[in-house]
């Protein structure tokens, strides 16, 4: 019998891209505590070298520690991907703009 697949949560992500939602620093390490508790196989938080609050989004969410793998996305230049070590995610999931 196959195995249901992990679950890599995007909410910190895509959540945060929907018109009219700006999810603070407070929100994202509530959202983030209650995904691990809930035990997805990742956390995706968004694009850390986005801007200065993106940043911090990303970073607060990898110093948590919930022992659950933190993906940041990059393009694929070296400081956005610099950006993402900085936070000291786990992945980085590349794109091309």
């Amino acid at each position: 019998m196959r195995q249901f697949c992990q679950v890599i949560d995007c909410t910190l992500r895509e959540g945060n891209q929907n018109p009219g939602v700006s999810l603070t620093l407070k929100d994202t390490v509530a959202i983030a505590r209650r995904l691990a508790e809930f035990g997805v196989g990742a956390i995706e938080v968004g694009h850390p070298a986005a801007g200065e609050d993106e940043f911090g989004r990303a970073k607060a969410v990898c110093d948590l520690d919930l022992g659950v793998p933190v993906l940041c996305h990059a393009r694929v230049r070296q400081g956005d991907i610099d950006a993402v070590k900085r936070t000291g995610a786990d992945w980085v999931g590349l794109f091309v703009a």
